[in-house]
């Protein structure tokens, strides 16, 4: 079965990278207020931490679907 984002290899310092900018991009965004947030801003804070404890990264998905370099 092809994978489609191998971040499996990404070191555990990547992962926690993303984890974290999830997390300072989440607590923002509570603290701005949530009527004050447009849906596009809670992205990075759901999808982020999505890709550090699964290994699936959606960012990276799309950016390769536009033609980015893998």
């Amino acid at each position: 079965m092809k994978k489609i984002c191998n971040l499996g290899d990404a070191s555990p310092s990547a992962r926690m990278t993303f984890l974290s900018i999830g997390v300072v991009v989440f607590i923002g965004n509570c603290l701005a207020g949530f009527d004050n947030i447009s849906w596009i801003h809670w992205l990075p804070p759901t999808l982020l931490p999505l890709a550090a404890l699964t290994g699936v990264c959606p960012f990276k998905i799309v950016w390769e679907k536009l033609g980015f370099k893998k």
